[in-house]
């Protein structure tokens, strides 16, 4: 093998192996935000209402709670989406609220989900459906909110 080919083929080489790093590496931030969303944070759809004039509509987040700001700016940087927002009792919200982005972040973690891998499924069907679709609200997707509220044990899910 001449010199030049040879360099090719270690430019390669390095390529290669510097991209395997950069995978593992996303595959790993990917369980991470997925740990933390297991445990600390939730996936869940809700009504949103805008006042008398205005129907109701769907609201779908993704959010992760803790005390710890150093630990939220973190899962924000690995997730790339998101906004950090203030909560109760001197915690902060890592909400990720659009479509695009729940879809986003779902079809990233679902693989190393344990605890709410039904309730991720389900909103990711969801926002598949209704990603492009501006068409009003039907029954099942209604029925959709109080099927969430029933995966993450709301009592009062059907009122």
């Amino acid at each position: 093998m001449d010199s030049s080919k040879r360099a090719k083929h270690l430019i390669i080489s390095n390529t290669l192996f510097i991209l395997k790093i950069i995978m593992n590496e996303i595959l790993i931030q990917n369980a991470i935000l997925a740990t933390a969303i297991d445990t600390d944070g939730s996936i869940f759809a809700y009504i949103h209402k805008h006042g008398e004039r205005q129907k109701p509509s769907i609201g779908h987040t993704v959010s992760i709670t803790n005390n710890n700001i150093e630990f939220l700016e973190k899962m924000q940087e690995y997730a790339n989406i998101g906004t950090i927002i203030p909560g109760d009792r001197n915690v902060k919200i890592l909400w990720i609220a659009s479509k695009k982005d729940v879809k986003n972040i779902l079809e990233r973690i679902i693989p190393f989900l344990i605890i709410k891998k039904k309730q991720a499924n389900k909103m990711l069907d969801y926002c598949n459906k209704r990603l492009n679709c501006w068409s009003r609200y039907s029954e099942e997707d209604w029925s959709f909110v109080e099927e969430m509220k029933k995966l993450n044990g709301e009592k009062n899910a059907d009122s």
